[in-house]
Protein backbone atom coordinates (compact mmCIF):
# COMPACT_ATOMS: atom_id res chain seq x y z
CA UNK A 1 0.00 0.00 0.00
CA UNK A 2 1.40 3.46 -0.79
CA UNK A 3 1.79 6.49 1.33
CA UNK A 4 0.01 9.81 -0.16
CA UNK A 5 3.09 12.41 0.29
CA UNK A 6 2.92 15.36 1.95
CA UNK A 7 4.08 19.13 3.33
CA UNK A 8 4.16 20.04 -0.30
CA UNK A 9 6.52 23.54 -0.89
CA UNK A 10 4.15 24.82 -3.56
CA UNK A 11 1.07 24.01 -5.70
CA UNK A 12 0.09 24.53 -9.13
CA UNK A 13 -3.14 24.68 -10.29
CA UNK A 14 -3.83 24.96 -14.22
CA UNK A 15 -7.29 25.52 -15.58
CA UNK A 16 -7.47 25.61 -19.88
CA UNK A 17 -10.71 26.45 -22.12
CA UNK A 18 -10.60 26.51 -25.49
CA UNK A 19 -13.49 28.22 -27.16
CA UNK A 20 -14.87 32.17 -25.88
CA UNK A 21 -18.24 29.99 -25.69
CA UNK A 22 -17.10 28.24 -22.82
CA UNK A 23 -15.25 31.65 -21.36
CA UNK A 24 -19.00 32.90 -21.37
CA UNK A 25 -20.48 29.66 -19.77
CA UNK A 26 -17.82 30.76 -16.65
CA UNK A 27 -15.55 27.59 -17.67
CA UNK A 28 -12.61 28.41 -15.67
CA UNK A 29 -14.61 29.80 -12.58
CA UNK A 30 -16.00 26.27 -12.24
CA UNK A 31 -12.45 25.08 -12.80
CA UNK A 32 -10.68 26.90 -9.71
CA UNK A 33 -13.94 26.48 -7.78
CA UNK A 34 -13.46 22.59 -7.99
CA UNK A 35 -9.94 22.30 -7.73
CA UNK A 36 -9.98 24.45 -4.09
CA UNK A 37 -12.70 22.31 -2.80
CA UNK A 38 -10.43 19.34 -3.87
CA UNK A 39 -7.32 20.22 -2.19
CA UNK A 40 -8.86 21.71 1.05
CA UNK A 41 -10.90 18.54 1.33
CA UNK A 42 -7.86 16.61 0.75
CA UNK A 43 -4.91 18.15 2.73
CA UNK A 44 -4.55 20.23 5.89
CA UNK A 45 -3.24 23.80 5.45
CA UNK A 46 0.09 23.09 6.89
CA UNK A 47 0.81 20.44 3.83
CA UNK A 48 0.33 22.49 1.07
CA UNK A 49 1.73 25.91 2.77
CA UNK A 50 -0.94 28.03 3.69
CA UNK A 51 -3.01 26.43 0.24
CA UNK A 52 -1.23 29.56 -1.86
CA UNK A 53 -2.18 28.54 -5.22
CA UNK A 54 -0.24 29.40 -8.29
CA UNK A 55 -2.42 29.67 -10.97
CA UNK A 56 -1.83 28.57 -14.65
CA UNK A 57 -4.54 29.46 -17.07
CA UNK A 58 -4.84 29.46 -20.87
CA UNK A 59 -7.56 31.26 -22.54
CA UNK A 60 -9.35 30.01 -26.05
CA UNK A 61 -6.49 27.77 -26.40
CA UNK A 62 -7.29 24.33 -28.02
CA UNK A 63 -5.42 21.45 -26.21
CA UNK A 64 -6.10 19.12 -29.46
CA UNK A 65 -3.84 21.20 -31.53
CA UNK A 66 -1.18 21.34 -29.03
CA UNK A 67 -1.82 25.51 -28.80
CA UNK A 68 -1.58 25.69 -25.20
CA UNK A 69 1.95 23.79 -24.86
CA UNK A 70 3.38 26.14 -28.00
CA UNK A 71 1.55 29.52 -27.14
CA UNK A 72 0.41 29.32 -23.75
CA UNK A 73 0.92 29.23 -19.99
CA UNK A 74 1.37 25.35 -19.96
CA UNK A 75 4.58 25.30 -22.06
CA UNK A 76 6.02 27.71 -20.47
CA UNK A 77 5.74 25.83 -16.87
CA UNK A 78 6.62 22.69 -18.47
CA UNK A 79 10.01 24.59 -19.85
CA UNK A 80 10.49 25.67 -16.05
CA UNK A 81 10.31 22.09 -14.90
CA UNK A 82 12.73 20.42 -17.51
CA UNK A 83 15.19 23.44 -16.43
CA UNK A 84 14.75 22.89 -12.74
CA UNK A 85 13.63 26.59 -12.17
CA UNK A 86 11.01 25.12 -9.65
CA UNK A 87 11.64 24.04 -6.31
CA UNK A 88 11.47 20.29 -5.58
CA UNK A 89 8.47 18.67 -3.92
CA UNK A 90 5.80 20.92 -6.07
CA UNK A 91 1.86 19.63 -6.51
CA UNK A 92 0.15 19.97 -9.62
CA UNK A 93 -3.54 19.57 -9.70
CA UNK A 94 -5.79 19.74 -13.17
CA UNK A 95 -9.55 18.86 -12.87
CA UNK A 96 -9.43 16.27 -16.11
CA UNK A 97 -6.27 14.66 -18.27
CA UNK A 98 -8.51 16.44 -21.20
CA UNK A 99 -7.60 19.57 -19.97
CA UNK A 100 -3.92 19.12 -19.81
CA UNK A 101 -3.51 17.42 -23.75
CA UNK A 102 -5.85 16.03 -26.24
CA UNK A 103 -3.21 14.46 -27.94
CA UNK A 104 -3.51 11.26 -26.89
CA UNK A 105 -1.48 9.02 -24.10
CA UNK A 106 2.33 9.28 -25.22
CA UNK A 107 2.02 12.89 -25.05
CA UNK A 108 0.10 13.17 -21.85
CA UNK A 109 2.50 10.05 -20.09
CA UNK A 110 5.92 12.26 -21.48
CA UNK A 111 4.22 15.30 -19.67
CA UNK A 112 3.59 13.09 -16.92
CA UNK A 113 7.01 11.57 -17.00
CA UNK A 114 8.66 14.90 -16.79
CA UNK A 115 6.66 16.17 -13.76
CA UNK A 116 7.54 12.92 -11.67
CA UNK A 117 11.20 13.49 -13.03
CA UNK A 118 11.21 16.52 -11.22
CA UNK A 119 9.59 15.35 -7.68
CA UNK A 120 6.45 16.60 -8.76
CA UNK A 121 3.30 14.73 -7.07
CA UNK A 122 0.39 14.48 -9.41
CA UNK A 123 -3.44 15.05 -9.05
CA UNK A 124 -6.12 14.23 -11.58
CA UNK A 125 -9.49 15.10 -9.89
CA UNK A 126 -10.80 13.09 -13.03
CA UNK A 127 -9.94 9.79 -10.94
CA UNK A 128 -9.01 11.54 -7.76
CA UNK A 129 -5.82 9.65 -7.07
CA UNK A 130 -2.87 11.58 -6.22
CA UNK A 131 0.67 9.73 -6.72
CA UNK A 132 4.47 11.32 -7.34
CA UNK A 133 7.74 8.95 -8.49
CA UNK A 134 7.83 6.70 -5.50
CA UNK A 135 4.08 5.98 -5.15
CA UNK A 136 2.43 5.02 -8.81
CA UNK A 137 -0.88 2.70 -8.54
CA UNK A 138 -0.63 -0.36 -10.52
CA UNK A 139 -1.98 0.64 -14.31
CA UNK A 140 -2.66 4.32 -13.85
CA UNK A 141 -0.62 5.02 -16.76
CA UNK A 142 -2.31 2.80 -18.72
CA UNK A 143 -5.84 4.90 -17.60
CA UNK A 144 -4.38 8.09 -17.78
CA UNK A 145 -3.18 6.87 -21.41
CA UNK A 146 -6.93 5.58 -21.97
CA UNK A 147 -8.40 8.89 -21.13
CA UNK A 148 -6.00 10.81 -23.23
CA UNK A 149 -6.66 8.58 -26.38
CA UNK A 150 -10.65 9.20 -25.59
CA UNK A 151 -10.08 13.02 -25.46
CA UNK A 152 -8.08 12.83 -28.86
CA UNK A 153 -10.85 10.51 -30.39
CA UNK A 154 -13.75 12.95 -29.20
CA UNK A 155 -11.77 16.05 -30.51
CA UNK A 156 -11.08 14.71 -33.55
CA UNK A 157 -14.68 13.59 -33.87
CA UNK A 158 -15.66 16.63 -33.34
CA UNK A 159 -13.41 18.56 -35.95
CA UNK A 160 -15.23 16.57 -38.37
CA UNK A 161 -18.34 16.97 -37.68
CA UNK A 162 -17.49 20.67 -37.93
CA UNK A 163 -15.69 20.22 -40.68
CA UNK A 164 -18.80 18.66 -42.36
CA UNK A 165 -20.71 21.22 -40.73
CA UNK A 166 -18.84 24.31 -42.54
CA UNK A 167 -18.62 22.23 -46.22
CA UNK A 168 -21.82 22.09 -46.15
CA UNK A 169 -22.84 25.65 -45.48
CA UNK A 170 -20.24 26.94 -47.95
CA UNK A 171 -21.77 24.58 -50.82
CA UNK A 172 -25.34 25.99 -49.90
CA UNK A 173 -23.92 29.44 -49.91
CA UNK A 174 -22.60 29.21 -53.42
CA UNK A 175 -25.23 26.99 -55.20
CA UNK A 176 -27.86 29.98 -53.12
CA UNK A 177 -26.24 32.85 -52.75
CA UNK A 178 -28.32 35.47 -50.52
CA UNK A 179 -31.20 32.90 -49.87
CA UNK A 180 -30.00 32.59 -46.02
CA UNK A 181 -27.68 33.72 -43.55
CA UNK A 182 -24.56 32.07 -43.35
CA UNK A 183 -24.18 31.92 -39.36
CA UNK A 184 -25.52 34.60 -37.38
CA UNK A 185 -22.08 36.41 -37.50
CA UNK A 186 -21.62 39.35 -40.29
CA UNK A 187 -20.67 42.30 -41.09
CA UNK A 188 -21.32 45.62 -38.57
CA UNK A 189 -23.93 47.41 -41.23
CA UNK A 190 -25.92 44.32 -41.85
CA UNK A 191 -28.28 42.14 -39.34
CA UNK A 192 -29.81 38.91 -39.26
CA UNK A 193 -33.87 38.86 -39.16
CA UNK A 194 -35.51 35.81 -39.84
CA UNK A 195 -32.31 34.23 -41.02
CA UNK A 196 -31.61 36.43 -43.84
CA UNK A 197 -29.34 39.73 -44.12
CA UNK A 198 -30.92 42.67 -43.81
CA UNK A 199 -28.98 46.63 -43.84
CA UNK A 200 -29.11 48.94 -41.29
CA UNK A 201 -29.96 52.24 -43.55
CA UNK A 202 -28.53 54.70 -40.94
CA UNK A 203 -24.93 52.86 -40.93
CA UNK A 204 -24.76 52.45 -44.47
CA UNK A 205 -25.69 55.86 -45.40
CA UNK A 206 -22.75 56.89 -43.08
CA UNK A 207 -20.71 54.17 -45.08
CA UNK A 208 -21.74 55.73 -48.29
CA UNK A 209 -20.56 59.40 -47.26
CA UNK A 210 -17.19 58.00 -46.33
CA UNK A 211 -16.91 56.90 -49.95
CA UNK A 212 -18.06 60.21 -51.49
CA UNK A 213 -15.63 62.21 -49.44
CA UNK A 214 -13.17 59.79 -50.00
CA UNK A 215 -13.19 60.75 -53.91
CA UNK A 216 -13.18 64.12 -52.89
CA UNK A 217 -10.41 63.67 -52.04
CA UNK A 218 -10.55 63.72 -48.35
CA UNK A 219 -7.05 61.04 -46.76
CA UNK A 220 -7.86 58.43 -43.60
CA UNK A 221 -7.19 61.34 -40.97
CA UNK A 222 -9.38 63.82 -42.35
CA UNK A 223 -11.91 61.17 -42.63
CA UNK A 224 -11.49 60.25 -39.32
CA UNK A 225 -12.44 63.93 -37.69
CA UNK A 226 -14.97 64.22 -40.26
CA UNK A 227 -17.22 60.81 -39.04
CA UNK A 228 -16.82 62.11 -35.18
CA UNK A 229 -17.26 65.98 -35.85
CA UNK A 230 -20.57 65.02 -38.06
CA UNK A 231 -21.25 61.94 -35.25
CA UNK A 232 -22.14 59.41 -38.37
CA UNK A 233 -23.02 55.87 -37.67
CA UNK A 234 -20.16 53.72 -36.37
CA UNK A 235 -20.86 50.55 -38.36
CA UNK A 236 -18.21 48.88 -36.09
CA UNK A 237 -17.44 48.13 -32.51
CA UNK A 238 -17.47 51.14 -30.17
CA UNK A 239 -19.10 54.62 -30.82
CA UNK A 240 -16.44 56.62 -32.32
CA UNK A 241 -14.31 56.41 -35.83
CA UNK A 242 -10.97 55.52 -36.29
CA UNK A 243 -7.82 54.75 -38.94
CA UNK A 244 -8.45 51.36 -38.63
CA UNK A 245 -12.49 51.69 -39.41
CA UNK A 246 -12.05 53.86 -41.89
CA UNK A 247 -8.90 51.84 -43.61
CA UNK A 248 -11.29 48.64 -43.42
CA UNK A 249 -14.67 50.12 -44.72
CA UNK A 250 -12.97 51.67 -48.16
CA UNK A 251 -11.60 48.01 -48.32
CA UNK A 252 -14.07 45.63 -47.37
CA UNK A 253 -15.85 43.96 -50.50
CA UNK A 254 -18.84 42.63 -48.42
CA UNK A 255 -20.08 46.46 -49.29
CA UNK A 256 -20.85 45.38 -52.66
CA UNK A 257 -22.02 41.96 -51.55
CA UNK A 258 -19.16 39.63 -51.91
CA UNK A 259 -18.56 36.85 -49.40
CA UNK A 260 -15.31 35.22 -49.21
CA UNK A 261 -15.01 31.48 -47.41
CA UNK A 262 -12.01 30.75 -45.56
CA UNK A 263 -10.76 27.32 -43.97
CA UNK A 264 -8.50 27.25 -40.59
CA UNK A 265 -5.28 26.34 -41.51
CA UNK A 266 -4.27 25.60 -37.72
CA UNK A 267 -2.94 28.08 -34.84
CA UNK A 268 -5.05 31.01 -35.81
CA UNK A 269 -4.70 31.34 -39.35
CA UNK A 270 -7.19 31.19 -41.94
CA UNK A 271 -6.68 31.52 -45.24
CA UNK A 272 -9.55 32.07 -48.29
CA UNK A 273 -10.79 28.59 -50.19
CA UNK A 274 -12.13 28.97 -53.26
CA UNK A 275 -13.57 32.12 -55.38
CA UNK A 276 -15.37 34.98 -53.50
CA UNK A 277 -19.23 34.45 -53.75
CA UNK A 278 -20.91 37.17 -55.16
CA UNK A 279 -24.63 38.29 -54.15
CA UNK A 280 -23.78 36.68 -50.87
CA UNK A 281 -24.77 39.78 -48.87
CA UNK A 282 -26.82 42.49 -49.82
CA UNK A 283 -25.41 45.28 -51.99
CA UNK A 284 -24.60 48.35 -49.17
CA UNK A 285 -22.52 50.34 -52.10
CA UNK A 286 -22.87 50.66 -55.83
CA UNK A 287 -19.88 48.70 -57.67
CA UNK A 288 -18.79 51.71 -59.44
CA UNK A 289 -18.68 54.09 -56.38
CA UNK A 290 -16.66 51.10 -54.48
CA UNK A 291 -14.28 50.34 -57.44
CA UNK A 292 -13.46 53.82 -57.96
CA UNK A 293 -12.16 54.40 -54.47
CA UNK A 294 -9.57 50.96 -54.96
CA UNK A 295 -8.80 53.06 -57.91
CA UNK A 296 -7.54 56.11 -56.34
CA UNK A 297 -6.53 54.16 -53.21
CA UNK A 298 -4.39 51.94 -55.89
CA UNK A 299 -3.26 55.16 -56.75
CA UNK A 300 -2.39 57.23 -53.72
CA UNK A 301 -0.14 54.39 -52.84
CA UNK A 302 2.73 54.93 -54.93
CA UNK A 303 2.86 58.73 -52.97
CA UNK A 304 4.92 59.31 -50.12
CA UNK A 305 3.26 59.16 -46.39
CA UNK A 306 4.09 61.99 -45.45
CA UNK A 307 0.86 63.98 -44.44
CA UNK A 308 -0.01 67.35 -45.76
CA UNK A 309 -3.84 67.76 -43.80
CA UNK A 310 -5.01 70.78 -46.00
CA UNK A 311 -4.12 69.67 -49.29
CA UNK A 312 -1.90 72.65 -50.52
CA UNK A 313 0.74 70.07 -52.34
CA UNK A 314 -1.40 69.04 -54.65
CA UNK A 315 2.04 67.03 -56.69
CA UNK A 316 3.18 65.89 -54.17
CA UNK A 317 4.56 62.63 -54.98
CA UNK A 318 3.65 63.76 -58.44
CA UNK A 319 6.52 65.93 -59.24
CA UNK A 320 10.37 65.64 -59.15
CA UNK A 321 12.85 68.74 -59.63
CA UNK A 322 14.83 68.18 -62.71
CA UNK A 323 18.19 67.67 -59.98
CA UNK A 324 15.69 64.22 -58.92
CA UNK A 325 14.62 65.60 -55.58
CA UNK A 326 11.06 65.72 -54.57
CA UNK A 327 8.83 68.59 -55.15
CA UNK A 328 7.96 70.61 -51.42
CA UNK A 329 5.66 73.17 -50.65
CA UNK A 330 7.00 75.18 -47.83
CA UNK A 331 4.31 77.37 -45.97
CA UNK A 332 6.44 81.01 -45.36
CA UNK A 333 3.41 82.46 -43.63
CA UNK A 334 3.77 85.35 -41.10
CA UNK A 335 2.28 88.33 -39.61
CA UNK A 336 3.86 90.75 -42.62
CA UNK A 337 3.17 88.52 -45.46
CA UNK A 338 -0.01 86.26 -44.82
CA UNK A 339 -0.36 82.93 -47.02
CA UNK A 340 2.82 83.52 -48.36
CA UNK A 341 4.45 80.49 -49.43
CA UNK A 342 7.25 78.87 -51.75
CA UNK A 343 7.76 75.22 -53.80
CA UNK A 344 11.18 73.61 -54.03
CA UNK A 345 13.07 70.61 -54.05
CA UNK A 346 13.85 68.15 -51.38
CA UNK A 347 17.65 68.15 -52.26
CA UNK A 348 17.92 71.92 -51.86
CA UNK A 349 16.68 71.68 -48.27
CA UNK A 350 19.34 69.07 -47.85
CA UNK A 351 21.79 71.43 -48.92
CA UNK A 352 22.89 68.64 -51.87
CA UNK A 353 21.97 71.44 -54.72
CA UNK A 354 21.18 75.11 -55.61
CA UNK A 355 18.14 74.73 -56.88
CA UNK A 356 15.87 78.12 -56.70
CA UNK A 357 12.80 78.50 -55.14
CA UNK A 358 9.96 79.46 -56.54
CA UNK A 359 7.15 81.77 -55.31
CA UNK A 360 4.54 79.23 -54.00
CA UNK A 361 1.15 82.09 -55.50
CA UNK A 362 3.11 82.44 -58.87
CA UNK A 363 3.86 78.91 -59.42
CA UNK A 364 -0.42 77.65 -58.10
CA UNK A 365 -1.76 81.05 -60.54
CA UNK A 366 0.54 79.35 -63.35
CA UNK A 367 -0.44 75.87 -62.78
CA UNK A 368 -4.14 75.62 -62.35
CA UNK A 369 -4.91 77.56 -64.99
CA UNK A 370 -2.90 75.49 -67.22
CA UNK A 371 -4.10 72.75 -65.98
CA UNK A 372 -7.57 74.04 -66.36
CA UNK A 373 -7.11 74.85 -69.68
CA UNK A 374 -5.35 72.03 -71.05
CA UNK A 375 -7.12 68.97 -68.56
CA UNK A 376 -10.87 68.46 -69.68
CA UNK A 377 -11.45 66.03 -67.02
CA UNK A 378 -10.47 68.56 -64.14
CA UNK A 379 -13.90 70.79 -65.62
CA UNK A 380 -15.38 67.35 -65.39
CA UNK A 381 -19.20 67.50 -63.39
CA UNK A 382 -20.89 64.74 -60.74
CA UNK A 383 -23.18 64.98 -63.89
CA UNK A 384 -20.25 63.45 -65.70
CA UNK A 385 -20.85 59.41 -65.67
CA UNK A 386 -17.52 58.61 -67.25
CA UNK A 387 -15.27 59.87 -64.15
CA UNK A 388 -16.82 57.39 -62.36
CA UNK A 389 -17.02 54.65 -64.69
CA UNK A 390 -13.32 55.21 -65.83
CA UNK A 391 -12.07 54.67 -62.03
CA UNK A 392 -14.35 52.00 -61.25
CA UNK A 393 -13.02 50.30 -64.25
CA UNK A 394 -9.42 50.52 -63.61
CA UNK A 395 -10.24 48.71 -60.01
CA UNK A 396 -12.09 46.25 -61.49
CA UNK A 397 -9.17 45.60 -64.44
CA UNK A 398 -6.53 45.30 -61.75
CA UNK A 399 -8.39 43.02 -59.51
CA UNK A 400 -9.05 40.79 -62.29
CA UNK A 401 -5.64 41.03 -63.23
CA UNK A 402 -4.48 39.95 -59.97
CA UNK A 403 -6.87 36.84 -59.71
CA UNK A 404 -5.55 35.56 -63.60
CA UNK A 405 -2.27 35.45 -62.19
CA UNK A 406 -3.29 33.64 -59.13
CA UNK A 407 -5.30 30.78 -61.11
CA UNK A 408 -2.36 31.09 -64.02
CA UNK A 409 0.03 30.07 -61.05
CA UNK A 410 -2.27 27.18 -59.76
CA UNK A 411 -2.42 25.62 -63.77
CA UNK A 412 1.63 25.95 -63.59
CA UNK A 413 2.35 24.70 -60.94
CA UNK A 414 0.17 21.07 -61.14
CA UNK A 415 -0.59 19.82 -64.07
CA UNK A 416 -3.71 17.29 -62.25
CA UNK A 417 -5.15 21.40 -61.15
CA UNK A 418 -5.09 22.50 -65.21
CA UNK A 419 -8.27 20.45 -66.49
CA UNK A 420 -10.25 22.31 -63.13
CA UNK A 421 -8.58 25.41 -63.45
CA UNK A 422 -8.16 26.22 -67.31
CA UNK A 423 -11.99 26.94 -67.59
CA UNK A 424 -11.81 29.71 -65.08
CA UNK A 425 -8.74 31.00 -66.44
CA UNK A 426 -10.34 31.25 -70.04
CA UNK A 427 -13.06 32.93 -68.20
CA UNK A 428 -10.79 35.84 -66.52
CA UNK A 429 -9.04 36.30 -69.65
CA UNK A 430 -12.37 37.62 -71.24
CA UNK A 431 -13.40 39.29 -68.45
CA UNK A 432 -10.08 41.28 -68.55
CA UNK A 433 -10.06 41.78 -72.17
CA UNK A 434 -13.55 43.48 -72.02
CA UNK A 435 -12.46 45.61 -69.27
CA UNK A 436 -9.28 47.06 -71.13
CA UNK A 437 -11.74 47.09 -74.11
CA UNK A 438 -14.15 49.80 -72.56
CA UNK A 439 -11.59 51.42 -70.42
CA UNK A 440 -9.64 52.43 -74.06
CA UNK A 441 -12.70 53.66 -75.45
CA UNK A 442 -13.73 56.02 -72.71
CA UNK A 443 -10.16 57.13 -72.48
CA UNK A 444 -10.03 57.75 -75.99
CA UNK A 445 -13.17 60.02 -75.86
CA UNK A 446 -11.40 62.64 -74.39
CA UNK A 447 -14.16 65.85 -73.90
CA UNK A 448 -16.18 65.46 -70.98
CA UNK A 449 -20.04 64.39 -70.91
CA UNK A 450 -20.43 67.38 -68.96
CA UNK A 451 -18.70 70.23 -67.13
CA UNK A 452 -17.70 73.25 -66.14
CA UNK A 453 -16.63 75.92 -68.14
CA UNK A 454 -12.87 76.96 -67.71
CA UNK A 455 -13.96 80.46 -65.98
CA UNK A 456 -16.26 78.75 -63.60
CA UNK A 457 -13.79 76.40 -62.41
CA UNK A 458 -11.17 78.74 -62.18
CA UNK A 459 -13.63 80.88 -59.95
CA UNK A 460 -13.42 77.92 -57.14
CA UNK A 461 -10.12 76.58 -57.43
CA UNK A 462 -7.85 79.68 -57.79
CA UNK A 463 -9.36 81.09 -54.92
CA UNK A 464 -8.52 78.10 -52.61
CA UNK A 465 -4.79 78.12 -53.15
CA UNK A 466 -4.14 82.12 -53.70
CA UNK A 467 -6.12 83.94 -50.93
CA UNK A 468 -6.16 83.58 -47.40
CA UNK A 469 -8.94 82.72 -45.04
CA UNK A 470 -10.07 82.66 -41.32
CA UNK A 471 -9.85 79.11 -39.89
CA UNK A 472 -13.52 77.89 -38.84
CA UNK A 473 -15.25 80.16 -41.40
CA UNK A 474 -17.29 78.48 -44.10
CA UNK A 475 -15.07 80.18 -46.67
CA UNK A 476 -12.41 78.40 -45.39
CA UNK A 477 -13.82 75.02 -45.68
CA UNK A 478 -15.08 75.85 -49.16
CA UNK A 479 -11.34 76.20 -50.08
CA UNK A 480 -10.24 72.74 -48.18
CA UNK A 481 -12.85 71.18 -50.35
CA UNK A 482 -11.98 72.40 -53.68
CA UNK A 483 -8.04 71.77 -52.57
CA UNK A 484 -8.62 68.03 -51.63
CA UNK A 485 -11.45 67.90 -55.25
CA UNK A 486 -8.48 69.45 -57.19
CA UNK A 487 -6.02 67.21 -55.56
CA UNK A 488 -7.92 63.85 -55.96
CA UNK A 489 -8.40 64.85 -59.71
CA UNK A 490 -5.07 65.61 -60.34
CA UNK A 491 -3.92 62.67 -59.21
CA UNK A 492 -6.68 60.56 -61.69
CA UNK A 493 -5.12 62.34 -64.57
CA UNK A 494 -1.39 63.18 -63.91
CA UNK A 495 1.29 60.72 -63.94
CA UNK A 496 4.24 62.67 -63.31
CA UNK A 497 5.32 66.14 -63.58
CA UNK A 498 9.51 67.51 -63.92
CA UNK A 499 10.16 70.85 -63.30
CA UNK A 500 13.11 72.38 -64.56
CA UNK A 501 16.36 73.09 -62.23
CA UNK A 502 15.82 77.40 -63.09
CA UNK A 503 12.16 77.21 -62.59
CA UNK A 504 11.50 78.53 -66.03
CA UNK A 505 9.70 75.50 -67.45
CA UNK A 506 6.98 72.53 -66.17
CA UNK A 507 6.62 68.99 -68.18
CA UNK A 508 3.78 67.37 -67.37
CA UNK A 509 2.76 63.62 -68.48
CA UNK A 510 -1.24 62.81 -68.49
CA UNK A 511 -1.90 59.02 -67.41
CA UNK A 512 -3.20 58.70 -71.23
CA UNK A 513 0.45 59.01 -71.72
CA UNK A 514 0.21 62.58 -73.42
CA UNK A 515 2.95 65.20 -72.42
CA UNK A 516 2.75 68.80 -72.61
CA UNK A 517 4.53 71.80 -70.99
CA UNK A 518 4.26 75.15 -70.14
CA UNK A 519 6.61 78.40 -69.17
CA UNK A 520 6.86 79.98 -65.40
CA UNK A 521 6.87 83.43 -65.38
CA UNK A 522 9.82 85.34 -63.91
CA UNK A 523 8.64 85.98 -60.10
CA UNK A 524 10.24 89.69 -59.84
CA UNK A 525 7.59 90.53 -62.69
CA UNK A 526 4.53 88.89 -60.86
CA UNK A 527 2.84 90.27 -57.80
CA UNK A 528 -0.27 88.89 -55.81
CA UNK A 529 -1.26 92.08 -54.19
CA UNK A 530 -4.47 92.58 -52.51
CA UNK A 531 -7.38 94.50 -54.79
CA UNK A 532 -8.81 97.82 -52.82
CA UNK A 533 -12.28 96.61 -52.64
CA UNK A 534 -15.17 97.67 -50.30
CA UNK A 535 -16.30 95.58 -47.29
CA UNK A 536 -19.56 94.98 -49.24
CA UNK A 537 -17.72 93.78 -52.35
CA UNK A 538 -15.44 91.52 -50.56
CA UNK A 539 -18.50 90.33 -49.08
CA UNK A 540 -20.37 89.49 -52.90
CA UNK A 541 -17.37 88.19 -54.12
CA UNK A 542 -16.81 85.65 -51.24
CA UNK A 543 -20.44 85.05 -51.61
CA UNK A 544 -20.12 83.97 -55.18
CA UNK A 545 -17.41 81.66 -54.85
CA UNK A 546 -19.31 79.86 -52.29
CA UNK A 547 -22.41 79.51 -54.52
CA UNK A 548 -20.09 78.43 -57.31
CA UNK A 549 -18.74 75.77 -54.94
CA UNK A 550 -22.17 74.84 -53.97
CA UNK A 551 -23.80 74.53 -57.35
CA UNK A 552 -21.64 72.07 -57.88
CA UNK A 553 -21.68 70.24 -55.11
CA UNK A 554 -25.46 69.94 -56.19
CA UNK A 555 -24.53 68.93 -59.48
CA UNK A 556 -22.43 66.07 -57.80
CA UNK A 557 -25.41 64.42 -56.06
CA UNK A 558 -25.86 62.67 -59.56
CA UNK A 559 -23.51 60.92 -59.50
CA UNK A 560 -19.67 59.90 -57.82
CA UNK A 561 -17.27 63.16 -58.01
CA UNK A 562 -18.15 66.17 -57.24
CA UNK A 563 -18.19 69.52 -58.75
Amino acid sequence: MTQEPTKFSRIFAYARFSSEGQADGNSLERQRQDIEAAVRQRFQKDEVAGFDITWLEDHGLSAYHGEHVTHGWLGDFMDKVRTGKLPKNCLFVCETVSRASRQGGFVLLSMVHTLLEADFSILMLQNGTLFNRGSVPKFLSVELALYAELAREESAQKQRYSLDNWERKRRHARERPGQSAFTGECPNWLEVVGGKYRVISEKVDSIRDIYLKTLDGYGIDKLVRYANQARLPVPGKGDTWHTSLIKRVLNNRALIGEFQPHRNAGRGKRLPEGEPIAGFYPVAIAPDLFFAVQSLQAKATTFPSRRDDNNHNYLMGIAKCECGGSWRWMNKDSGKQRGYSQYGCSNRQRAVSACPNVNGRLFDHTFVTWALDRIPELLSSGDDPRRGRILSLEAQFSDVSKRKAKVRRAVEVSDSLAEEFLPRLRELVAEEKALQTELDDLKSNAAPAAGFSFEEAAGVFLPAYLDVFETGTPQFDDAYRARSLFRSRIVQSVARVDVSMDRTKVTVKLRNDKVDSFEIEDSKTVTFGVPELTPDEWAQLDADRSEQLRHGRRMSNANLGEL
